[in-house]
């Protein structure tokens, strides 16, 4: 395996330590238009189709799924979008953690072309995950920590999840909106920072993405063709004693139709999240027990402050009871 380049190692860190982003280009095997052309042909599908892959805590009781699946657009919800949620097969995922909460099959559309949608789907999630992971390497050196510090994290039972979003401009009148504030119809995602630890986002040549540079002046990031959108999470930014930033964005409403695809590269359930990262004499973080947060356990807390899984149903124990009842 080919060592992390110290120049691109530089660089990503300057930019995680000044910005928390940074632009990823030239990447060998990845197909921005082929994405593209299966998330325009998902979201161009039938409502009905679409409607039975809804998860259970969007008024769809039926539905077997809390963590995987579609999230339709929302009446007076200032995230204006609908979106699919993508994880790993979870013929992957091992005994212990199919145990717990946020481990699910994803849903698939009945229609005749479902299995190359999948197909695609499967490999792009692949592909991102072992390119999240070579850029965490990356960091991982910057940090002083041995190249494969950060490997066991993800390698196995990852929580990691590909996103596919489809935006309607408010203008269309998708849903009601008649409780919003004006700053509020201005947007489409509303100012946050990501949860967990890398954000790969492909923009296509959409604008509307913003940062804050601090004291809620934002800057538009220009869309560059085949170019990923590269952020950290708060946890990450957190476990590095807020050396490495996670800078809050948002998504203006452009007036248009918009498409975006963002990866959110995350650890296993199980992942204990240390609190000396940068002190501690780890040589991985596998080595890392007893301390800390469980990053499952975490990301659900996290991800109910978010309005799109405010009433996010856990129906499995979470880690820290399972734990105790051995």
């Amino acid at each position: 395996m080919q060592a992390p380049s110290d120049v691109i190692t530089k660089d990503i860190m300057h930019q995680m330590e000044t910005l928390g982003f940074l632009l990823l280009s030239n990447i060998p095997g990845f197909s921005e238009e082929e994405i593209f052309k299966w998330q325009k042909w998902f979201f161009s599908l039938p409502s009905d189709v679409k409607d039975k892959l809804i998860m259970n805590h969007f008024n769809h009781p039926d539905s077997p799924n809390h963590y995987r699946g579609l999230a339709p657009f929302i009446d007076n919800d200032i995230s204006h979008k609908e979106f699919l949620e993508v994880g790993l097969d979870l013929s992957k995922v091992s005994p212990l953690e199919q145990q717990l909460p946020l481990h699910e099959p994803t849903p698939w559309p009945s229609h005749p072309e479902t299995p190359l949608f999948k197909s695609f789907m499967t490999r792009h999630y692949d592909f991102m995950l072992q390119l999240g992971i070579k850029v965490m390497r990356h960091i991982a050196v910057g940090l002083g920590k041995p190249e494969g510090f950060f490997d066991s994290w993800f390698e196995k039972d990852t929580l990691s999840t590909l996103r596919i979003i489809h935006y309607m401009p408010r203008s269309a009148q998708v849903v009601r909106m008649d409780q919003l504030s004006g700053e509020e119809l201005k947007m489409i995602t509303p100012i946050h920072s990501d949860s967990g630890f890398l954000t790969l986002l492909t923009t296509y040549d959409y604008h509307g993405l913003q940062v804050d540079l601090g004291s809620g002046t934002f800057r538009s990031i220009r869309p560059v063709p085949a170019t990923l959108v590269v952020n950290l999470g708060d946890m990450f930014s957190r476990m590095t004693g807020y050396r490495l930033k996670a800078t809050k964005h948002r998504v203006l409403d452009i007036g248009i139709e918009r498409y975006s695809s963002p990866f959110f590269l995350e650890p296993h359930y199980l992942a204990r999240i240390p609190t000396d990262l940068l002190t501690g004499e780890y040589q991985s973080v596998g080595d890392v027990s007893g301390e800390g947060h469980i990053y499952g356990d975490w990301l659900i807390d996290k991800i109910r402050s978010y309005g799109e899984y405010k009433h996010f149903k856990v129906t499995k124990p979470l880690a820290r009871e399972l734990l105790k009842q051995e």
